[in-house]
């Protein structure tokens, strides 16, 4: 027991420090909600809920509403079966196994302003690098950030390029923990691979 509470406290730390990096601002943003001001240097007045009663009345807040839901849905649920696809693949042996392991994750790694850079280079509709290996067959693409669907197209490109890896982790943890004598079982009742995707490495690598 006092062996278990001295693991405790190394996180401890870490766990403050994160709360503070995290949770301050959060705080602060929340407060901030109940006041209004009329330029970054002026004095701070009370309005209780009446910023969050003008929100609801404004159609615009509902439709940044609807494309952020839809931006995270579809940027989720792509992730997830992208994640776990590339995980099972990854989970097999075959030849140059930990280098495609180490680029597959390497995304995860980078830092969020380094990676967005990336991403503004690449598809930059104006001198990216997907507008210049186009152009070069002979294809021409509009602006495709003027435009509503496009834009979500892109920003959950980018996010999915950035967090399967995360998945990808997880659900390969995962998979490398279940007994090989639960896929030997298996084998010899006659499953096949799909059934024991769906009867043991599914089941198990659930929250």
């Amino acid at each position: 027991m006092a062996q278990d509470w001295r693991i405790v406290t190394l996180f401890i730390g870490s766990i403050l420090v994160l709360g503070a990096i995290i949770g301050g601002p959060l705080v602060y943003a929340i407060m901030l909600s109940f006041y209004s001001a009329k330029s970054f240097v002026g004095e701070l007045q009370w309005v209780g809920l009446a910023n969050y009663a003008k929100a609801i009345q404004d159609p615009l807040f509902w439709q940044s509403f609807a494309n952020g839901l839809m931006i995270a849905l579809s940027a989720i649920f792509l992730q997830v079966v992208l994640g776990v696809g590339i995980a099972l693949v990854l989970n097999r042996r075959f030849f140059g196994q930990s280098v495609v392991r180490a680029v597959s994750i390497l995304p995860y790694f980078l830092p969020t302003v380094v990676a967005c850079l990336i991403a503004q280079w690449i598809l930059d509709p104006n001198y990216g690098l997907l507008k210049s290996l186009l152009a070069s067959f002979g294809i021409g693409i509009a602006d495709w950030s003027s435009q509503a669907f496009t834009a979500r197209g892109t920003i959950v490109l980018v996010s999915v390029w950035l967090w399967t890896p995360f998945v990808v982790t997880c659900v390969l943890a995962g998979l490398q923990t279940i007994p090989t004598q639960l896929y030997e079982a298996a084998r010899v009742d006659g499953a096949t691979g799909w059934d024991v995707f769906w009867r043991i490495k599914l089941p198990l690598i659930l929250p």
